[in-house]
């Protein structure tokens, strides 16, 4: 592929980034051509080119109309004027090749995050998805796959492309605390699976499904998601079972419209859920009910404050949600 540079009279290097992850993006009669045709942003001061890349099943075939690249190339453009980043490209056991690697990896993974984002923005298309970086362990060789490869080449000028293979920090490798044996799949476990499809399966309904599926986007780190997913299905599972519970007491239908339109959902959790239980259900349940309020005040805090999802205790997501459980579990045993 011909890489276009910037007009300079100073001698520009080049980073190849190669064959790496990228979002998920599905393309429409899309050519040869086409893939040609980069993405040029401007990363951190850097000229940097995204490329799709035409897998190499379809180079010798026609092109579908429908098409799903899995690969991309990024180039980073550097004048010479960037010492340390030439120094580290240049030498690759030297003290800045750890420095340099670091900065390739965090223009990469910022490149996947504006490819995604201004493709949104311009086309407003829901078939983009974000997609899972090639990770830095990978990209330069400390991670030994199957198919591992080198990733990061370099270049001055019009040179040959060279390898960049820099002297990393070995670092204990660390297994993703989901990769556990204790979060894998047993054989025992599967067993426990098939026996439930053979059973009663009917205390799994849509709203325990929903939130077991919210709490996988909480161990996937997409805290404030979780968070506003949890406490806005509860808000409406509560006022609707409070709804229930006035119906039967004989409440005026202006009664309970009024209730509806003024309770929060504190007002919900704290008051009015207690009163629709009896005096040892709500003892039994109150861990649950507190857990829950301490969401609904990561809730407040998220939209009024926009606390990042680094500041969210992952624990406090895990407990209610488990939590949120239990109290449906008990609503729907009492209102049907």
């Amino acid at each position: 592929m011909k890489i276009k540079r910037p007009e300079s009279k100073k001698s520009i290097f080049q980073v190849l980034i190669d064959e790496i992850q990228i979002p998920s993006i599905w393309l429409w009669k899309w050519s040869e051509k086409d893939y040609k045709k980069s993405l040029e942003l401007n990363i951190d001061g850097y000229m940097v080119n995204f490329y799709f890349l035409l897998d190499k099943f379809s180079q010798d075939e026609k092109l579908k109309d429908r098409q799903w690249p899995m690969r991309g190339r990024v180039i980073i453009f550097i004048k010479n004027l960037d010492k340390i980043f030439v120094d580290g490209l240049k030498n690759p056991a030297g003290k800045n090749s750890q420095l340099v690697a670091e900065k390739i990896y965090n223009i990469y993974k910022i490149t996947l995050d504006k490819v995604v984002s201004y493709s949104r923005w311009v086309t407003n298309l829901p078939s983009i998805l974000d997609g899972i970086p090639t990770s830095f362990g990978e990209m330069f060789g400390n991670e030994k796959l199957i198919l591992s490869k080198t990733h990061v080449h370099w270049r001055e000028g019009n040179d040959e492309f060279k390898p960049f293979q820099p002297k990393i920090k070995k670092t204990k490798g660390k297994i993703n605390p989901v990769f556990k044996s204790k979060n894998l799949l047993t054989v025992e476990k599967w067993q426990k699976v098939r026996n439930f499809t053979n059973g009663d399966i009917s205390i799994l309904n849509s709203e325990i499904e929903e939130l077991l599926r919210i709490k996988s986007k909480a161990i996937w780190r997409e805290k404030r998601i979780a968070v506003i997913e949890t406490a806005a299905l509860m808000e409406v599972i509560i006022r609707n079972k409070v709804h229930k519970a006035l119906e039967k007491q004989g409440q005026s239908k202006t009664k309970i419209e009024c209730f509806n339109e003024e309770a929060g959902f504190s007002t919900l959790l704290n008051l009015l859920l207690p009163l629709i239980l009896t005096r040892n259900e709500v003892k039994k349940y109150k861990k649950h009910i507190d857990n829950l309020d301490k969401l609904r005040k990561i809730r407040n805090n998220i939209m009024h404050r926009n606390i990042k999802n680094e500041n969210i205790n992952e624990e406090h997501i895990i407990l209610a949600i488990n939590s949120a459980i239990k109290i449906i579990q008990i609503l729907n045993k009492k209102f049907i």
